[in-house]
């Protein structure tokens, strides 16, 4: 299930997730100078699991700031993403 919504955070990322009509059904509003990207499941075995997925993004960076995936039992698993770096600087340990 993980590897799946890996799949998913990474098709968002590309726009490839929020484009295809057979995965999900999919609305992008900005809310509180935030991106938010609500993703109803249209394939059988994610509607299982899953009522909706809700991802919001930073605009100024396009980065995904939280995940929240509501279950069809009611309750609903959340990720923050924090402390992100890019292109930092990391020593190489050889």
């Amino acid at each position: 299930m993980f590897k799946g919504m890996t799949g998913i955070m990474l098709g968002c990322r590309t726009g490839e997730s929020l484009r295809d009509k057979r995965l999900f059904q999919t609305s992008v509003t900005e809310q509180d100078g935030e991106w938010v990207a609500v993703l109803v499941p249209q394939r059988r075995e994610i509607k299982r699991v899953f009522t909706q997925i809700v991802m919001v993004f930073d605009p100024a960076t396009s980065l995904l700031k939280s995940l929240t995936m509501t279950e069809q039992s009611g309750g609903s698993t959340r990720i923050v993403v924090s402390n992100v770096s890019i292109n930092g600087h990391y020593d190489a340990e050889w």
